[in-house]
This record gives structure tokens, C-alpha cells and sequence, in this order.
């Protein structure tokens, strides 16, 4: 499973470097190993939110954010 993974985000990476192929922005990639099955889930962006919303308030990764400003808020 790991390896199988693996090779879908080098894919994604290549896809983004190459600027090429439909990339998975907005779309939550799920495996169900079980059963083999892939499914997309649309995940939609909050236009508040502190790292990826209109107006950021974390700009770089640090441990500090990452606990001021947890994405579940309302």
C-alpha cells in the first residue's frame, strides 16, 4: 500500500512540475484497499481559513502555528 501511494503523489509532483495533466486541487483522492476501489471527494476551501484562505495569517510552517490556528475552527 505505501508503495502504491507513494507513486500517486510522484505522479501529482511530476503532473505539478510539468505543468501538465488534471491535478487533484479540490479533490480528496481515496483508496479502499479492501475492496480496490478509488474514490474523489470534492473538498471545498473556507475563504477564512488562517493558512489557505483570501487573506492568510500562517505563511510558513512552524510548530508554533500549526497549534494557534487549528483548520476546524468556526
Amino acid at each position: 500500500m505505501p508503495g502504491i501511494i507513494g507513486l500517486i503523489q510522484a505522479a501529482e509532483a511530476l503532473k505539478w512540475l510539468l505543468g501538465t495533466g488534471d491535478h487533484l486541487l479540490g479533490r480528496l483522492l481515496v483508496l479502499d484497499t479492501y475492496n480496490m476501489e478509488f474514490r474523489e471527494i470534492k473538498v471545498n476551501r473556507r475563504l477564512s481559513c488562517a493558512v489557505c484562505g483570501d487573506n492568510p495569517l500562517i505563511t510558513k510552517l512552524s510548530a508554533e502555528n500549526y497549534m494557534d490556528f487549528p483548520c476546524d475552527e468556526e
